[in-house]
């Protein structure tokens, strides 16, 4: 099941630079409450490659 932020992208149409901040602020607060551990999954490897594309 995925974290109602990321169910909130997925059904509604988002410009990507508003998605990317959203999603910054999102995993910001997941990297303080594990302190600072990244844990990898699929949804968070997609992030860093949208992140990396340019605009």
């Amino acid at each position: 099941m995925l974290p109602p932020i990321l169910t909130a992208l997925s059904k509604h149409q988002i410009p990507e630079r508003d998605r990317l901040n959203l999603l910054d602020d999102h995993f910001a607060l997941i990297f303080m409450e594990e302190g600072d551990e990244c844990i990898r999954n699929t949804v968070e490897c997609h992030y860093m490659a949208l992140k990396k594309k340019p605009f």
